[in-house]
């Protein structure tokens, strides 16, 4: 069961919609395609400081770090700056599939990582293209501090419009504003 609830009067927010990296973990022709790309944007960034860049999840943050450590700094500055953002997600959820106790765990562990290596306090969640989502997920990212879902519209069901944006409901009464996108685009909130 899928709970949606109406927007109701928007707040002033400065919104940037732009296409983020999803790149999947299963090989490491895709680790480094992602590394290649995290620092190729990260030096597009340095050139074109209006430039902003999502990435789609913490573990490929984690590999980067690994492959360029050299780039820390850089990365952590511009993710300060709200210039380069990651979610708070290890990896993409399966949030219909697995326990509550994981789905908190793959929710608090990339905040801690990202703020204790980054200085970086991230809100946001993205649900790409998982294929199930559960009520509880809300509660989860509404008590963990993320206020923020990104969600592909074959994922999440409703609204079956790309663009969208609606609260998700928990059966406790949690709520969390989320954003209905087409495939693998992300919303990006400038801090």
């Amino acid at each position: 069961m899928l709970m949606c609830y109406s927007l109701g009067i928007a707040q002033d927010n400065q919104v940037y919609v732009i296409t983020g990296a999803h790149q999947d973990i299963d090989n490491i022709n895709d680790l480094m395609r992602y590394s290649a790309q995290l620092k190729d944007h990260i030096e597009l960034i340095e050139k074109h400081p209006d430039v902003r860049f999502c990435m789609g999840n913490t573990y490929n943050v984690k590999y980067f770090l690994q492959v360029y450590p050299e780039y820390k700094n850089r990365l952590k500055a511009l993710m300060q700056q709200g210039k380069i953002s990651s979610p708070a997600e290890a990896v993409a959820f399966e949030p219909g599939w697995y326990s509550g106790e994981y789905l908190v765990r793959s929710v608090a562990y990339p905040k801690y990582w990202l703020k204790s290596e980054l200085g970086y306090d991230t809100h946001w969640a993205h649900l790409n293209d998982v294929p199930s989502i559960t009520p509880q997920f809300a509660q989860i990212l509404k008590k963990s501090d993320v206020n923020l879902l990104v969600g592909n519209t074959n994922r999440l069901g409703y609204p079956p419009v790309s663009g969208a944006m609606f609260y998700y409901g928990a059966l406790d009464g949690s709520k969390i504003l989320t954003y209905a996108s087409g495939y693998n685009d992300l919303l990006y909130l400038g801090s």
